[in-house]
This record gives structure tokens, sequence and C-alpha cells, in this order.
């Protein structure tokens, strides 16, 4: 377990993850948690020392499972969220009392590609009233459609005693995702975030390499996230399959002191090769 109490800023990013999912209970059964907050949540204590928790939250969406009411935008402005502007993204903007400065936490709608609406370059155009900018739409996060569980997400506080049961991508989804943000950076090396890389490597630490294969073969065979999936693969040989990769090196970075590079190493391109070769 982590003997400290987590920083302020992740207290309030839990809070507002909360808040907004508490605004969208009524289409609950619609979102999937995805990104670093899905990861942490599968790889919980693994990594003592090393970043547990995420000030962003990113929730992917199935259109044909959301209610008519009340509309994504009302809920989101409800809950004190802002609309960025930006299809999809919208911001909170936390003050803690003795905390000096303000806290941002964005949340993400995102509706997965292979379901989304063709019509519209990064909006998603959603059914009934809910419109074409509550919500973007991404490529690589189609396995979360597929590969997910329900876990109960708690506070950080102990003053806020509120658990919500939400569904949390599972290990192959959430590699899928990552994987495929790393790949499509490759040609904008600027963009690409260690933490990213760092993700992957607490995925392969936390699951056991049948348990991937065997998610992993059901995105592969799932239309919803067959394509998306295979290019990852291909993506997760480029980035992790051989100790000078670049998906290697940025673990290594993203990792410092809470594992050698020897182990970060060994741990992805072994992972990465048993994979591949398991599901050729």
């Amino acid at each position: 377990m982590n003997a400290e109490p987590p920083r302020i800023e992740y207290v309030e990013a839990r809070r507002a993850l909360l808040d907004a999912l508490t605004a969208l209970l009524p289409h609950i059964d619609a979102f999937v948690l995805i990104g670093a907050q899905a990861v942490y949540l599968r790889t919980a204590d693994r990594l003592p020392g090393y970043q547990p928790f995420t000030t962003d939250a990113d929730l992917a969406l199935d259109p044909g499972r959301l209610a008519d009411l009340p509309l994504l935008a009302d809920a989101m402005l409800g809950a004190g969220f802002e609309y960025s502007g930006e299809p999809g993204i919208w911001n909170r903007v936390m003050r803690r009392a003795g905390f000096p400065d303000d806290i941002s936490v964005p949340v993400d709608l995102i509706v997965p590609e292979h379901v989304a609406a063709k019509a519209g370059r990064r909006g998603a155009r959603l059914p009934g009233g809910h419109g074409r900018t509550a919500a973007r739409k991404s490529a690589g996060v189609e396995g979360a459609l597929v590969d997910h569980d329900p876990i109960e997400i708690a506070s950080l506080e102990a003053a806020d005693p509120r658990r919500l049961v939400v569904k949390v991508a599972g290990p192959a989804a959430l590699l899928v995702t990552k994987a495929y943000k790393l790949g499509e950076r490759l040609s904008t090396p600027h963009r690409l975030m260690s933490k990213d890389a760092g993700d992957v490597y607490r995925l392969f630490e936390a699951t056991p390499l049948r348990e991937m294969v065997r998610l992993m073969e059901l995105l592969v065979a799932d239309e919803r996230s067959a394509d998306a999936s295979v290019v990852a693969l291909n993506f997760v040989r480029l980035l992790f399959a051989t100790p000078r990769a670049t998906g290697v090196q940025l673990a290594v970075e993203a990792l410092g002191i809470a594992a050698d590079r020897e182990t970060v190493t060994t741990t992805l391109t072994g992972y990465s090769q048993d994979l591949l070769a398991a599901l050729q």
C-alpha cells in the first residue's frame, strides 16, 4: 500500500470524477472508464512510489446505450463542468481551502470511432438531442466496448463517503488504447508521453500473460474492436518488442527509480514477444 496520503490535486480529481459519474448516472450503462484512471485501478499498489493517481479522466461512450435524458451537456454543466470549446472535453476548476492554486480537472467523453457517426471530423454526432459537441470521437479506444468489468470507485478523502460502481476497461483494452496512442505519435516525437509507456509496463507487470492473450483474442474477434486491436498489436511490436525500441526507452524514463532499467526492458520485451507469438 502507498503509505503517504494522495496529493491534493489527486483527491480533487477523484472528487470531480465522482461528480461527473453521479451526474451521468442515468447513462451509466453507456460509459466505460478508460485512460490512466483505469490503468491505476487495474494496477493498484503494484509499484510503490510510482504515480498512483492522475488529474484527468477519460470516459468511453457507447452511443447506442445512451438514455434520452438528461442531455449530456446539461448533466456536465449541472455538475459544475465547463465546456472547453473542443468536442467532448469538459473542465472543472476545483478550489481547496489552504491550497493556493486552482486545480483544473478535465473529463473527456469519447465515442470510439468504429461506432461513431461518420459525419464530422472530431465531434461525435450523438442520437436524440445530445448533439455533436458533448463528446468527441477517437480511434483506438474501441476495445473498451468489449473488455470491461464493473469496479467500485471510492473517494480519496474520509469526508466524502461516496462509492460508485462503473465499468472499467480491462487490461487488453487499455493496452490497445495506450499502444495505439503511442504508435500514432511516432511520427511526431514531441507528442510522445513517457507516462503512456510507463502505463504499458504497469499493465504487463500486473496481468498474467495467459489472461492478456485471452482478452486480446476477444478484441480481435469482435467486429467493433478488431481493426484497432490489430493496428495496436503492430505498434506493440514496434514500440516494445526490442530493447532499443522507442516505447521501452520511454517506459524507462517514466518509471525512474520505481523500477530499474534492466527490469523494465526485460519485462516489456519478453512480454511483448510472448504476447505476439501467442496471437499468431
